[in-house]
């Protein structure tokens, strides 16, 4: 679910668009956007920085497509997320521009109505960046993720490669299941 109140400045011999005050919010992410796209006759020139000022983990855990159903309203959810990123480059129908992504949560956790077990103390720092404008470049790089299940502790850093063809994990697991 993606909507967005924004007033923009439009340049039409430009075809520019640039976002002055704005908020969007996609699932129940609320995000402020600052830059411009620009329609050109074969692609689009995009200049964008967003940020999610008032994000919480919850708000984050709404882009899990799964969790956006019915059963969502009943999660227990709580904790403090980062959300930002920037997207700077041309979009055509063969490249997009290079991003980042970064995610940050803290002091999280949540639990599902029909679960009696909640997932807690969630700290996560990672990343999903493409830097080449090539769809499968793009990677999710994960410094750090540790979250507790009862009294149990996982921990894990990694890098997850090939999304598009043959997604790769290179990385540390730690736990016990």
């Amino acid at each position: 679910k993606v909507n967005l109140d924004a007033l923009l400045g439009v340049d039409f011999d430009l075809m520019k668009f640039t976002f002055k005050d704005n908020k969007g919010l996609l699932n129940d992410l609320a995000l402020v956007f600052d830059g411009f796209v620009q329609m050109n006759e074969n692609d689009m020139d995009i200049d964008m920085q967003f940020k999610a000022p008032q994000a919480d983990f919850k708000s984050l855990l709404s882009l899990v497509p799964a969790a956006y159903s019915e059963n969502f309203a009943g999660v227990k959810a709580s904790g403090k997320a980062n959300v930002s990123g920037q997207f700077k480059g041309k979009y055509t129908e063969t490249s997009l521009p290079n991003f980042e992504i970064l995610i940050q949560t803290q002091q999280a956790q949540f639990q599902y109505p029909n679960l009696p077990i909640a997932v807690t103390q969630i700290h996560f720092d990672g990343a999903v960046k493409n830097e080449t404008g090539q769809l499968e470049a793009t990677y999710l790089n994960i410094n750090d993720l540790r979250f507790t299940i009862n009294k149990d502790q996982f921990s894990a850093k990694g890098l997850v490669t090939n999304f598009v063809n043959n997604p790769t994990i290179d990385g540390f697991f730690k736990g016990t299941i």
